[in-house]
């Protein structure tokens, strides 16, 4: 049986990456979603 999987240390370090890798993968998703309803602000080009 794996024992390091009962370490807080370790438990903490790959919640971190798990909460990394689906930001990464769900952002991209998220944003072109957005984008095709039309949901977000107009920036000027003068500031």
């Amino acid at each position: 049986m794996i024992t390091f999987l009962h370490y807080p240390t370790y438990q903490i370090f790959l919640t971190a990456v798990l909460a990394l890798v689906i930001t990464a993968v769900l952002t991209p998703i998220w944003i072109k979603l957005l984008r095709r309803e039309g949901i977000g602000q107009v920036v000027r080009i003068d500031g």
